[in-house]
């Protein structure tokens, strides 16, 4: 504003405007409504994944992630787990991946449900993201607008950046164009990223624009356990 006032814009020739991120989080129901849609009692302790919108993510992390939950619904079990996908997410490449790791899936149509052992099943969701997140308690996600979307909701977050597949992640530069085939290519990307993931102080959007922790972070080679 100071260099539009500086250059002697006229004020009719500029507007604020929002960030999309944070003005795409309009809810369509009240958490009532959706709770009662989703057949969860008023109290009900709800947790979310989310595996993000790229196939690297969602082919990657849901597996893992249905790990996470089932221990945490071993040592909880009072808590419900629900998988909020994005629309972009294919459901068959999803189920190859989940088939490939061994996870067994039941359902179709508009229930779909992850098997967490112990005769716990965690519910699959498409069309109510912002909605199934509203009635939770905890959201564990991986980098992506979605955090910030969490945050607007005011819903607690843990952010978490598994890097045990880092070559595969993208890269702007010619990084990110340099086939992983080439010799050395992958050892190159797998340095770049964990040099990165060394001087960057915040991934998470939400930490990112407040320029402190507002959300946790776990970072590196993790498994379910940590």
């Amino acid at each position: 504003e100071r260099r539009f006032a500086l250059s002697n814009f006229l004020p009719d020739r500029y507007s604020k405007v929002g960030h999309l991120a944070l003005d795409s989080v309009v809810l369509k129901e009240t958490e009532e409504e959706t709770r009662l849609r989703l057949g969860f009692a008023p109290q009900q302790k709800v947790l979310a994944f989310l595996t993000g919108s790229r196939p690297l993510e969602y082919c990657e992390g849901m597996p893992f992630f249905v790990k996470i939950a089932s221990l945490i619904t071993e040592n909880f079990p009072d808590h419900e787990v629900i998988f909020p996908m994005a629309p972009t997410v294919e459901e068959p490449r999803l189920r190859e991946a989940l088939d490939a790791k061994g996870v067994r899936w039941r359902g179709s149509s508009r229930i779909r449900e992850v098997d967490l052992g112990g005769g716990r099943w965690g519910r699959v969701l498409w069309g109510l993201g912002l909605e199934s997140i509203n009635c939770c308690r905890l959201v564990v996600a991986v980098p992506g607008t979605n955090n910030l979307q969490v945050a607007a909701l005011y819903v607690p977050l843990l952010m978490v950046l598994p890097l045990d597949k880092a070559e595969e992640y993208p890269l702007d530069g010619i990084g990110g164009v340099l086939p992983l085939w080439l010799p050395g290519v992958k050892r190159l990307k797998r340095w770049i990223i964990f040099r990165m993931n060394k001087r960057v102080p915040f991934v998470s959007l939400p930490n990112r624009m407040a320029g402190r922790m507002i959300a946790p972070e776990l970072r590196g080679l993790l498994t379910a356990e940590d």
